[in-house]
């Protein structure tokens, strides 16, 4: 009985990690070699962001960062608007990923996109928004959604925080940047970096719900969060060993108490009657 416990444990998991898409896309992007030393990543776990960070939102209100965490998770990219082409595909995919969830930006979480351009406009950041909420199809959304501007002070200042360098390249007068969305928790730590090109919908639904702490998410991503760990090769979540041997170990332990409990306490001397019904007489 313990071999079919364990049996159907181990399938229970191989579906979840299936229904979940962990052999999920991989990144395949890669920086160039002349400009890969300048776009590293030092992820900073649990990292406090520069809340007091002031920049200029999309509709030219003066902001700070802390003004757009509300106690719900904030997804943070670094990106600009004049980007020939990664950014535009970075967060294409994040909307075609994000438009699959139930989650609702505005509601359930909330996207910020900083622009490594100290000298973008506020038009420009307005039309760069636009252009995704549309594309996403959900006008409704349009609220979650944030595209900032500010000088280099406040760009450094966030992107310090998040471990994340970036050179401008004077030639092509273009930003090399790292692909990565940062996944905050609502008091502004870092909880999770979401790397590469190719984002799975199932491993973004899980970092939101890590980030909430608790706040989303079903019983199932919260067990398999408590299994599986992010990785940033495969751009999803993994099976840990020790982890899912420590929920196999519980499991096991449990069917034992469940199985033996009973038969103790139909063997316990205080149970013992006679056939008359009455309690069996002590022989000393």
């Amino acid at each position: 009985m313990f071999e079919r416990s364990s049996i159907v444990l181990s399938v229970w998991l191989l579906a979840i990690s299936s229904s979940v898409g962990f052999a999920a896309q991989v990144n395949s992007w890669t920086p160039p070699d002349e400009v890969s030393d300048y776009t590293t990543i030092q992820k900073n776990y649990d990292g406090v962001l520069p809340l007091e960070t002031r920049f200029t939102d999309d509709e030219g209100y003066r902001v700070s960062l802390g003004d757009l965490f509300k106690g719900r998770p904030v997804v943070i990219s670094l990106n600009y608007s004049d980007c020939p082409m990664l950014c535009d595909i970075q967060l294409r995919e994040f909307v075609v990923s994000a438009s699959q969830l139930e989650m609702v930006p505005g509601v359930d979480y909330e996207v910020v996109s900083i622009s490594l351009d100290p000298n973008e406009t506020t038009q420009r950041a307005k039309e760069t928004k636009a252009k995704y909420v549309a594309l996403s199809g959900k006008s409704q959304t349009a609220e979650g959604w944030h595209v900032l501007t500010g000088d280099r002070t406040s760009i450094d200042a966030v992107a310090n925080a998040l471990g994340i360098s970036y050179k401008y390249i004077k030639d092509s007068k273009e930003y090399a940047h790292p692909v990565v969305f940062t996944v905050c928790t609502g008091d502004g730590r870092i909880s999770q970096y979401l790397q590469g090109v190719g984002l799975p919908k199932s491993t973004l639904r899980l970092a939101l719900v890590d980030a909430s702490e608790g706040n989303l998410g079903s019983p199932t991503d919260w067990f398999v969060l408590s299994c599986f760990v992010y990785d940033p090769d495969s751009n999803s979540y993994s099976p840990l060993a020790s982890k899912i041997m420590k929920w196999a170990g519980g499991f096991t332990v449990f069917v034992l108490l469940v199985c033996l409990v009973p038969f103790w306490l139909r063997r316990s001397p205080a149970g013992k009657t006679s056939d008359s019904g009455e309690p069996a007489p002590v022989i000393s």
